[in-house]
């Protein structure tokens, strides 16, 4: 008599780390590319361990915490306390601060995006080659008027590129430099929906280009200026 092998079946609840941290990531794409930017920003800001615990999903190799990932770039530098705040204060007016005031600033962003595709490369008019790896989770999107690109999420850290290239990071915004072109990892009607990479010459049809900024405080890439426009065939100019 043939016994028959017996296998226990896989709980549905129960998911590795990496299995659950690509399940909140493919749900951070799938906001960007519903417009829901705000959304998408609030689920990539959520840890692995709260977003597993919100959708009922038990981890069967929890990560130790205090340990981040490993090659995603150095950590941030603590922010300036207020004995330096008072110092500088005292440098440049010659006397103590009488008050200490803590103020809070409002920052208007767009809430609603339109993702286009995985950043992977850009190189501005000066050489300077920044590349994202599939790792560093950093998107293309616009906004719905398709007048503004923005680079959106992941690790936009090119602290080390720029240092690398002998750019001035003393300021907290950085002027790169003009961005001669970028390219993205997207999929089109038009290409059967496959998966390709595209890459976009600014300045084709005016040579104009647009500035690559970058906010050394938040570490994020942003573009200024450029007479680009995203339309249905792509990016123009």
């Amino acid at each position: 008599m043939t016994k028959r092998a017996t296998t226990r079946k896989k709980n549905p609840g129960e998911l590795t780390f990496e299995q659950v941290e690509a399940r909140k990531d493919r749900g951070v794409e799938g906001l960007l590319n519903m417009g829901e930017s705000q959304r998408a920003k609030d689920l990539e800001d959520e840890d692995v361990e709260d977003f597993a615990e919100r959708k009922g999903i038990t981890i069967v190799n929890p990560k130790k915490k205090g340990k981040g990932k490993i090659g995603i770039g150095p950590r941030k530098k603590k922010n300036p306390t207020t004995s330096d705040a008072a110092a500088k204060f005292e440098e440049f007016h010659g006397r103590k601060p009488e008050t200490v005031m803590d103020i809070r600033t409002k920052q208007n962003d767009r809430r609603n995006l339109t993702g286009l595709g995985r950043m992977m490369y850009l190189l501005t008019a000066d050489g300077v080659p920044m590349k994202f790896e599939d790792r560093d989770k950093v998107m293309l999107a616009c906004d719905p008027a398709g007048n503004q690109l923005y680079f959106v999420g992941g690790n936009q850290d090119v602290t080390a590129i720029l240092k690398h290239a002998g750019i001035d990071q003393s300021k907290d915004l950085i002027d790169v430099g003009e961005c001669q072109f970028i390219v993205y990892t997207t999929d089109k009607d038009f290409d059967s929906f496959e998966e390709k990479d595209y890459q976009h010459e600014f300045g084709e049809e005016t040579g104009e280009l647009p500035r690559l900024m970058y906010d050394r405080l938040n570490r994020q890439l942003f573009l200024v200026g450029g007479a680009y426009e995203i339309k249905r065939e792509g990016i123009v100019n």
